[in-house]
């Protein structure tokens, strides 16, 4: 087998040739001195070989993540220049804490690009006060990326925002909430679902275009079966592909914006939004 020392020792040598025969000094000086930015592809150091975890595009602040443990740093860097996070392969979250991701402020976009982000915790990303989140899916193939929150045996939410949340394109699956909401969520497409309860539950929640919300499919006991969204006040800004059940056991009431009634909510007069009964 190779030691890890023969190893470092033939990186030094290559710098030091590349060095002598007239290469960058960034070669010899970040490879024997650890001088110096990473130059990765693939999430590999090119100069030193060291497995970094992501490449990042200065130009458009594109951050491509290969590993998950660099995945909550990139999203703490990214957040604070309004840039993107790209998966490059399926990741599992950090596991072991109550969320799983943290974007704690500044402004992100999280592409799934046709890729799976797992979490075993209670909440797989949260979106904190004052933060915004955008979830996109540049993927093209037939599965498209997802957040997936389904471990068996505990109460999951796929993402819990508290900030702003905008929601393009990709799937979210939690046990419990796909997602719970306390804060404003802007939803265009995609796919929102959730195995035992409900889709999407509180806050505000801006329909911009029609996502296929699914809930319920495993719960026998009958709470919030049926339920899309649930405790929302709900707006709603484009034509409704389909049927948005936002409670149990109702009858459609607005085919135009495709609704059904809910217990203790009414429809605005305008009939444009969902609001609490007091």
């Amino acid at each position: 087998a190779i030691s890890q020392s023969s190893t470092d020792e033939k990186m030094v040598n290559l710098a030091k040739a590349l060095y002598n025969y007239g290469y960058s000094a960034k070669v010899y000086n970040h490879a024997v001195n650890g001088v110096g930015e990473h130059t990765t592809v693939n999430g590999i150091c090119t100069l030193c070989n060291e497995n970094v975890g992501y490449d990042v595009d200065e130009t458009t602040a594109t951050y491509s993540v290969y590993e998950a443990e660099a995945l909550q740093n990139v999203l703490d860097e990214a957040s604070s220049r309004d840039g993107t996070v790209k998966l490059m392969r399926d990741l599992t979250g950090d596991a072991d804490s109550y969320y799983s991701l943290l974007i704690s402020s500044g402004t992100v976009i999280l592409d799934l690009n046709g890729y799976k982000l797992t979490s075993s915790d209670e909440v797989a990303i949260l979106v904190a006060e004052g933060a915004t989140l955008t979830v996109k899916d540049s993927g093209v193939g037939v599965i498209p990326g997802a957040i997936d929150a389904s471990s068996e045996g505990i109460q999951t939410a796929g993402i819990k925002n508290e900030g702003a949340l905008f929601f393009e394109d990709g799937a979210i699956l939690a046990n419990t909430f796909g997602i719970l909401n306390d804060g404003t969520l802007t939803i265009s497409g995609g796919d929102v679902g959730s195995k035992y309860h409900v889709a999407i539950l509180g806050g505000e929640v801006i329909l911009s275009g029609t996502p296929l919300l699914f809930n319920g499919s495993e719960n026998t006991s009958g709470e919030y079966l049926g339920c899309d969204i649930a405790c929302c006040t709900v707006y709603v800004e484009a034509e409704l592909d389909e049927v948005i059940y936002t409670y149990y056991d109702s009858e459609v009431m607005n085919e135009h914006q495709n609704f059904a009634e809910f217990t203790g909510y009414s429809l605005s007069s305008d009939r444009t939004y969902f609001d609490k009964v007091n």
